[in-house]
């Protein structure tokens, strides 16, 4: 069976790897004010940051439309495709997911489509990418591969740093009870529901780098060499956050630790110098 494997713009492959592993991508929409993107298309990610930083509107996530991915499933099936594996967004953050179940059930869906939610984003949701595709090249049927998907995603352990809290109260996407003060700077994680939840505050990066350290500790503990750390942060803390990357080095000298910036889509709900942060093994050993 041809399976395809559809994602959207928030999981962070660069093209070369998109086109490499003939990912089919939603581009999100993202609107800042009056002007309307879809991410890593219209306008480069670090371009739509930098626009939201110096504008009064506030970023904005959408949703792609039942049309949109009625579109790129219809091309999927005309290029012989007979199934597609659609890992989306943490549905905790965003409503894809939704549109997506909804899609899937309608008869103009041409080919099954199998939608999982990788209750996260960024680097964990990317590396659900890339094991549902070593999959599908190996043959696996789509009911396997949601099946090591999930065992894969219960290992992933995320969380988000924001230095600000105040955009994700406003729009509820904190999920678990709140003391009645919350720190400006908090940690967050995203829990088995994909829902974001206080883990924990935050009064100086400092705090920051001894809890990391500690979750690493235990995690290498449990895992070894086949365990990697991953991070995603605003340009405004590199400076903070290349501190961290060095201690990391220093302390845990054989830890793959892989970076990259951060995404419009995630930017949109944790603002100015903040970071997505993942612990999780290989995800080749899932293969």
């Amino acid at each position: 069976m041809k399976i395809a494997v559809l994602t959207d713009s928030s999981a962070a492959l660069t093209p070369t790897e998109t086109a490499a592993l003939h990912v089919a991508t939603l581009h999100l929409p993202i609107t800042l004010g009056n002007a309307e993107y879809r991410e890593s298309l219209d306008a480069s990610d670090e371009t739509i940051i930098r626009r939201a930083k110096l504008s009064r509107d506030i970023l904005s996530l959408g949703q792609n439309s039942l049309q949109e991915i009625g579109e790129i499933v219809h091309k999927l099936s005309e290029q012989g495709y007979e199934a597609c594996v659609a890992i989306h967004i943490s549905s905790g953050i965003s409503g894809l997911g939704g549109n997506l179940v909804t899609y899937s059930n309608m008869r103009e869906c041409p080919i099954p489509l199998y939608v999982f939610d990788s209750r996260a984003t960024g680097i964990p949701q990317k590396h659900q990418v890339l094991l549902a595709c070593a999959l599908a090249k190996a043959g696996f049927s789509p009911e396997d591969i949601l099946s090591k998907l999930a065992v894969f995603r219960k290992s992933q352990q995320t969380y988000l740093f924001v230095n600000d809290v105040h955009t994700l109260l406003k729009t509820g996407h904190i999920s678990n009870h709140l003391p009645s003060v919350v720190p400006l700077k908090t940690l967050l994680r995203f829990n088995e529901d994909g829902c974001l939840e206080l883990e924990g505050k935050v009064l100086l990066m400092k705090n920051t780098y001894e809890d990391l350290a500690e979750k690493l500790e235990f995690q290498l503990s449990l895992m070894g060499s086949d365990f990697s750390f991953s991070m995603m942060y605003d340009e405004a803390a590199a400076s903070d956050w290349s501190i961290i990357d060095e201690k990391l080095h220093t302390d845990f000298p054989h830890l793959h630790i892989e970076r990259m910036p951060m995404k419009p889509s995630l930017w949109s709900y944790a603002g100015k110098k903040s970071a997505l942060l993942s612990f999780e093994p290989d995800w080749k050993l899932y293969v």
